[in-house]
């Protein structure tokens, strides 16, 4: 009984060791991350002027999956400045990791097995986008028209409330793509 007793221990020491280090983003990255959400809510405003928060994540989503994004929404300077301040951070090295090219350029990618993706994943309550979340780690060079096809499938309407699902789409579907043009 002993053994037993131990084993079940040594196992929930393993998960929970596990959990506590699948996100390591402090309260600090979570507020720099929120502030890249509030602006990027202000850029939706200017775009979609006449549609609520909610439904203007929801719109741009829809756009993007399109390919019909107005591209100027890629060139507002106030993003493009807080942004340039923000790769300074250590939250950025959180997020992104630089990619080896052949250019001298610099080019990064999100980091699916990143703090800031675990986060996500953590975090995300509908167990659909978990799960694509989970399996979008095995797919290499991912599209990213794919991600956007999957997550606009599997949120619902009311899910773009959620403040997770703003961040996701803020930093995986705005920020990454001001990162690729920068």
């Amino acid at each position: 009984m002993k053994k037993i007793t131990y084993i079940i221990t040594f196992f929930i020491s393993i998960i929970s060791f596990s959990q506590n280090e699948e996100s390591k983003l402090s309260p600090n990255d979570i507020s720099q991350i929120n502030e890249l959400v509030k602006q990027f809510e202000n850029v939706l405003k200017k775009y979609y002027p006449s549609n609520s928060t909610e439904k203007s994540f929801e719109l741009y989503l829809s756009d993007l999956e399109l390919q019909k994004v107005n591209p100027a929404i890629i060139k507002e300077e106030l993003c493009l400045k807080s942004f340039d301040e923000f790769k300074k951070t250590t939250t950025f090295n959180k997020i992104w990791i630089e990619q080896k090219t052949n250019t001298s350029k610099k080019s990064y990618r999100i980091n699916l097995n990143g703090d800031f993706y675990n986060y996500l994943i953590k975090n995300t309550t509908n167990l659909d986008v978990k799960k694509g979340y989970t399996e979008f780690r095995k797919i290499k060079d991912i599209s990213p028209f794919l991600l956007v096809s999957a997550l606009k499938q599997y949120l619902k309407s009311s899910e773009y409330k959620s403040e997770i699902n703003k961040i996701s789409i803020t930093i995986m579907f705005y920020y990454d793509i001001l990162l690729e043009y920068s």
